[in-house]
């Protein structure tokens, strides 16, 4: 009644019937006001009834929308598929509240029919996404008919709690899954994307066999049979192993194909891959003594690593002239020996361009060859500092410092080299310990002891020593074979009791006294007291050979810096070589740090000949670096490796076949244990300015170019060029930018198989080219489903959302609601009916009565 008195001609007939009623009861009839009411009253009610009929008749509630969503991929049954499809049709065509959701490779509202070759993808949850967007203000239902096994279970998953939280139910209906008897099928093939050229690699590829049988197993490399096996698998999942070369640079495609006798199934039979090689690697070897190295180099070079040994000072600082090269070799090399630009150059070419860096230990390398404080420091796999032991042994250190008149000439703003070398003593000094002994002789015309060699002591003793060394002043000219001969004569009235005796020479050897043998014969006078000799050179005009050779003599290293500020860095790093805290002797095996690291591979644990000394460092292991290989009595690292920015660096923490690990020269692999270490180092071979990837979806491709700035202007659209060889056709399609230096294209791809594509475009007026190519295997629908697991999670969804597993569509839910409603109508009208046929003739027998007719 209510919803009748909202209407505007419910009222307009009231107003009628009253009109109609007023002028009867004036002409007699129904002047008598209770015979009025009653006539009045019986209109009135008819009236109403009617109006709010009509009203129910008119549903002004919306009906809840109904959505289907039906897996259209082909891993289900295709004439199940069709059935189900009709079927569908059917049931949205039965009532206005109801839509069909088709989902495969893409989502889309069904009209009147489906859409064909939809089937190479289970993308469900776009399905989700666009019934979601249709049911956001509509509380309404959802069923899923499919074989519950989608492209993506957990992205699915995520939407199926969305309608858990939106209260919206979902119901299931399992279809079944395609089945093929005896379904042999391929995985994809597993080979690397990008070689070096003259690399041997291997090709695997997954065979899986429902029963036992025999299998006949081709490979196809560039369109050529290289294998044909026939073989017998049991039921599983197998790996087939097949060896191939690399031997130039190019694009290997291939191609294998499984033949079964019983297979009904041949779509999922054959797997392609395409592998790209490049140019044959090429390593730089930078070293201060190639006699040392050239055999380990022609080890190299017959594995198939173009090498070229280097003296540091021809190292250019060019990006372009380092960049041809892809790992560099740093061979028992001093920090000193490489400028300060070299440095930097070097850690660049690793951090932003991907370039490969390997040290090798040795008496010049890691600590004891100054690294700290460099710009190589930070970037290496271990820390320069020694690893933890036992209190050391004590050692004696003695500095023989030139205090000549060239030591006091000051360059550009920096302090005089005298008071560097000050400095530098003291903050040795710093480092040392109680228990050793230091001494320090000044020279220039004559020689005297600042420090006179003696236990350094600790607290103000060691303060008063710092003092006296920060007090030197430069004067007079340079006696350096008079001072050696004083050094050594203090050495020897001396003697400290300690194992550990250095001496560091600090000149630049432009000596007024002694002869070149002269200085070589004392040096080993001094080397057999026990003492070893090192020797650090400053400037520019420095008498090279001399010094190096007193060096040599005495066991020690040679230093030449040009730039007084490293003073400091490098008499710190002799001061800790002194201390023997950065090298362990003694005979000691190597154990595996991780044996499953790819350099390892093929070796075994107890083949790795012995080493005599190494440099003993500090694991990075807890920041991210891989100790390969270790020591077994210390648990040191000895190879060690780590990733920094693009490029990856490798320590090599002993000498290759020197005096520190004589057993490994003469070791029949170890060409082949180099060759590892330097693919490990080797970057990824398409890395560079200019690269491309290639995004695969059902049936398109997306090639992106990531292309550095071409020419001064903004190319044009029709500038980069992809160009796609296919069955001897070539199909040009132009790039179109759609950042700054990344172009794009979507090309439409329906069959399987390899496809040759490259990116043209210029720079600078010059055409280039950049391989791009790709294959395209059959769809993972393609092979047998799980079906069991499909049940499992149609029923989990289902169970989730609040809904429930059927076996069949719902009936029609509209038609009987407007049977109901149909059915309420004619029962409201019976009665209406009934209370008139009784109510009429008592209102004429009471108009009768008391008001008979004139």
């Amino acid at each position: 009644m209510a919803l009748a008195l909202s209407r505007p001609l419910f009222w307009l007939a009231i107003a009628l019937v009253l009109v109609a009623l007023f002028r009867l009861a004036r002409k007699g009839p129904l002047r008598w006001l209770p015979a009025f009411f009653l006539r009045a009253a019986l209109l009135l009610a008819l009236i109403a009834e009617f109006f709010s009929v009509q009203q129910q008749g008119i549903n002004t509630e919306p009906l809840p929308l109904e959505v289907l969503i039906v897996d259209q991929s082909d891993s289900i049954d295709a004439n199940l598929r069709k059935q189900f499809e009709q079927q569908a049709l059917q049931w949205k065509n039965s009532a206005p509240n109801r839509l069909i959701i088709a989902a495969g490779e893409d989502a889309y509202v069904v009209g009147d029919a489906f859409r064909p070759d939809n089937g190479k993808a289970t993308y469900l949850e776009n399905a989700f996404d666009l019934a979601l967007e249709l049911l956001e203000n509509n509380k309404g239902r959802i069923i899923l008919a499919s074989d519950g096994n989608p492209s993506n279970p957990l992205v699915l998953e995520e939407r199926v709690r969305q309608l858990q939280e939106m209260q919206i139910p979902m119901d299931t209906i399992p279809l079944d899954s395609r089945q093929a008897q005896h379904d042999v099928y391929l995985g994809q093939i597993v080979t690397p994307k990008t070689l070096w050229a003259k690399t041997t690699f291997s090709v695997f590829q997954e065979v899986v066999m429902p029963e036992q049988g025999t299998i006949l197993l081709e490979l196809k490399v560039n369109e050529e049979v290289v294998s044909s096996q026939s073989l017998t698998l049991e039921a599983g999942n197998h790996w087939i192993e097949f060896p191939l070369d690399s031997k130039e640079a190019g694009i290997l495609t291939l191609e294998s194909k499984v033949s079964y006798s019983l297979d009904e199934w041949e779509g999922n039979n054959q797997a392609f891959a395409v592998v790209q090689v490049f140019d044959a690697p090429r390593a730089l070897l930078l070293t201060q003594y190639p006699e040392q190295v050239r055999a380990f180099a022609r080890n190299l070079q017959s594995e198939g690593i173009d090498i070229e040994i280097m003296s540091p000072g021809e190292l250019s600082t060019s990006e372009t002239d380092l960049g041809s090269y892809q790992v560099v070799i740093l061979h028992n090399l001093l920090a000193t020996n490489l400028t300060t630009e070299q440095l930097a150059t070097l850690r660049s070419q690793v951090v932003d361009r991907g370039q490969g860096l390997v040290l090798t230990g040795g008496i010049n390398s890691l600590t004891l060859g100054g690294y700290l404080d460099t710009p190589l420091e930070a970037i290496l796999p271990v820390k320069l500092e020694p690893p933890p032991r036992n209190a050391r042994l004590p050692l004696a250190f003695v500095i023989m410092l030139d205090a000549s008149g060239s030591m006091g000439t000051k360059k550009d703003d920096n302090p005089e080299p005298i008071v560097l070398a000050g400095e530098a003593a003291a903050r040795t000094i710093e480092g040392m310990q109680a228990q050793d002994y230091f001494g320090l002789l000044t020279f220039s015309t004559t020689s005297s002891w600042k420090v006179s060699i003696r236990l350094l002591g600790d607290g103000l003793e060691k303060r008063l020593t710092m003092d006296e060394v920060a007090r030197l002043r430069a004067y007079g000219g340079t006696k350096l074979f008079a001072a050696l001969q004083d050094c050594f004569q203090g050495m020897l009235k001396s003697d400290p009791p300690v194992e550990h005796k250095n001496l560091l020479i600090l000149s630049d050897g432009k000596s007024s006294d002694g002869k070149f043998e002269d200085f070589v014969n004392l040096t080993k006078e001094i080397r057999q007291a026990g003492w070893t000799v090192s020797v650090v050179s400053f400037g520019d005009d420095v008498e090279e050979e001399l010094l190096t050779a007193i060096a040599k003599a005495g066991n020690g290293r040679y230093h030449h810096v040009k730039d007084a500020s490293e003073l400091p860095r490098v008499m710190i790093a002799e001061s800790k070589a002194a201390s023997g805290e950065n090298i362990q002797a003694g005979t000691t095996t190597l154990a595996p740090g991780d044996n499953n690291h790819p350099i390892l591979g093929g070796f075994a644990s107890n083949e790795f000949p012995t080493i005599e000394t190494y440099n003993a460092v500090t694991s990075r292991q807890e920041e991210g670096s891989e100790d390969i290989l270790i020591s077994s009595n210390f648990g040191d690292p000895i190879l060690s490796a780590w990733q920094v920015g693009l490029g990856r660096v490798i320590v090599w923490a002993t000498d290759i076949g020197g005096d520190w690990s004589p057993k490994w020269g003469s070791w029949s692999r170890l060409g082949q244990f180099w060759l590892r270490i330097i693919r490990y180092a080797l970057p990824d071979p398409s890395f560079g300015l200019d690269r491309a990837t290639v995004q695969l979806q059902p049936s398109n491709v997306l090639v992106t170019a990531y292309l550095a700035e071409i020419g001064q202007t903004p190319p044009s659209n029709s500038s980069v060029t992809y160009i796609l060889t296919r069955d001897d056709t070539v199909y040009q399609y132009p790039l179109l930018p759609i950042e700054p230096e990344t172009y794009q294209v979507e090309l439409s791809i329906e069959e399987t198989g390899v496809y040759l594509g490259a990116i043209q475009y210029q720079r600078d007026g010059v055409m280039h080219t950049l391989a791009v190519p790709f294959v395209v295997n059959y769809p993972e629908e393609w092979k047998p489903n799980d079906g069991e697991l499909g049940t499992k999670n149609l029923s989990k969804w289902a169970v989730m959302s609040g809904g429930s597993v059927r076996t069949e569509l719902p009936s029609s839910r509209l038609a009987q609601d407007t049977t109901a409603e149909s059915t309420k109508m004619q029962g409201n009208w019976s009665r209406m009916l009934l209370i008139l046929l009784v109510a009429w003739p008592i209102e004429i027998a009471i108009r009768r009565r008391w008001m008979p007719w004139r």
